[in-house]
Formats: structure tokens, C-alpha cells, sequence
């Protein structure tokens, strides 16, 4: 990850994250060639992590694409087989503007056996789950559930209070964090009448002029549907 870390810190450049795999354009073409070479070993590991592919391409030159594949990292085919099969992390389509939130998207691989979940908070779009919340949310494949926003899952009452809440209590020096307990459906993309409550501890991201909330589940049990929603 040290790769990434440093060319989304360079002035120009640009990475996206989607379920493609990872996507840095580089101002130039000779640059984006540089950094293939300089970096190709990190990158395919990078590609190991993210979906099994890094794509360089080049402002200047949009036809130029260089695709680094998992299988050319020098681990044995057994890790990367097996981190094909299941992912650690599901990711929707995102932009990375600093070192500090591609290592925090890094950190959600490197603890994917943990309850954790990303929102994004100008739309409110669950952006990112890993591998552990598929036995909170009852399905195998997580791909679905990193399109919805809070409100097509959380009591309306409970998200209300929590926004009022949040934005009080939590800053983005990485000092915060609020556990708040609220009602939501288990899994909104299967069902609308299966109700959990939860118990969540957040903090708050900054990229660029985006804000998002990190979360990990810490407690959850089933309820009855709520009377009124």
C-alpha cells in the first residue's frame, strides 16, 4: 500500500476505487509508465487487496491503459485464489484524494473478520462493508447493499436524532467516537419487516471535501417491527 499512499499524495494525480478494481490517473503518460515500474510490485499487491486489478492510465492520453493483475504479484496462487473467491471488502465506486483515506479503506481489508461498514455522508450511501457483515445482513455476496442510503434502512426517528447527535460529538482528528444505539432493518435490500437493533461505534473521515462516517457494529439483536416508521 505504501504505492498508493504516496501517488495519491502527488500533486495531479487521481484514484478511484470501484468493484473494477483500483484506477490512478497519472498527469501524463510518461509518468504513468514511471510509476508501473517504480512501483509494480506494490501495485499488484494493491491488486491482490482490491478486486485483482490496478489500471494506470493518463490524463493526457485517456487510450493508454496498463493493467497490473493480481496473479503478477509473487505470493502463491492459493492466497490469491482464495482472496478472489471471497472477498475481504465490498466497495462501491469512490474517489481517494488523500494517503489518510486510502489507508482507512486499506484498514477495512486488513480487519475484514471485524463488523466494520463506511458511509458516505453527502449522500448517505453505505459505500463500503467487509467480509464479516454478511453474517449480520444474512447473504453471501455484499455487492447490493453498498447502494443503499441510511434512510432506505434506519427508523427515520433514530437517524434523525443520531444526525443531530453526531455533529455535535465528532470531529475528524481521529479523537471522537460516538456509540449510538438505533433501529434499522436487518437487511433492506432482501426485506422490509426484518428489524435488528444495533449498538455502532463512529468516527468521522475527511477526503478532500468529502466526509464519512467509519463504523463497526459492536452489539446487535432482533426486534419487532416498530409500530410506526
Amino acid at each position: 500500500m505504501d504505492a498508493l499512499k504516496f501517488l495519491t499524495s502527488q500533486r495531479n494525480w487521481e484514484c478511484r476505487l470501484s468493484p473494477d478494481g483500483i484506477k490512478i490517473y497519472a498527469p501524463s503518460q510518461r509518468q504513468a509508465m514511471w510509476a508501473c515500474e517504480e512501483f509494480f510490485d506494490d501495485l499488484a499487491l494493491t491488486a491482490l487487496k482490491f478486486y485483482g486489478k490496478v489500471t494506470l492510465s493518463s490524463v493526457q492520453n485517456p487510450d493508454l491503459s496498463i493493467e497490473i493483475h493480481d496473479f503478477m504479484w509473487r505470493s502463491g496462487a492459493k492466497d490469491i485464489m482464495n482472496n478472489i473467491i471471497h472477498p475481504k471488502v465490498y466497495l462501491a465506486e469512490v474517489k481517494i484524494y488523500t494517503p489518510e483515506f486510502a489507508m482507512a479503506l486499506s484498514n477495512l481489508i486488513e480487519n475484514s473478520d471485524m463488523n466494520l461498514g463506511i458511509v458516505r455522508l453527502s449522500d448517505n450511501v453505505q459505500i463500503g462493508l467487509t467480509r464479516a457483515m454478511s453474517g449480520l445482513l444474512g447473504v453471501s455476496d455484499l455487492s447490493p447493499n453498498t447502494k443503499v442510503r441510511r434512510e432506505d434502512y434506519w427508523h427515520p426517528h433514530d437517524l434523525y436524532d443520531f444526525t443531530q447527535i453526531w455533529k455535535r460529538q465528532l470531529n475528524t482528528d481521529g479523537t471522537s467516537i460516538l456509540e449510538y444505539r438505533y433501529r434499522a432493518l436487518r437487511n433492506s435490500v432482501i426485506s422490509k419487516t426484518d428489524w435488528n437493533s444495533y449498538v455502532t461505534k463512529y468516527r468521522l473521515l475527511q477526503d478532500g471535501e468529502e466526509f464519512y462516517h467509519l463504523s463497526e457494529v459492536v452489539a446487535t439483536e432482533p426486534i419487532p417491527a416498530p409500530v410506526s416508521v
